[in-house]
């Protein structure tokens, strides 16, 4: 594995629990996350 960036990491682990089927109202994460604007929505 190469190297990725918090959010890319969040971003990939989040949708792989998605598509995996975990259910998640919501995700919280801290404040380095709105350095990745895909990942920061609301």
């Amino acid at each position: 594995m190469g190297f990725a960036t918090k959010p890319a990491l969040a971003t990939t682990m989040t949708t792989r629990a998605l598509d995996a089927g975990v259910q998640a109202p919501w995700v919280s994460g801290d404040e380095v996350y709105g350095a990745g604007p895909r990942y920061a929505r609301n």
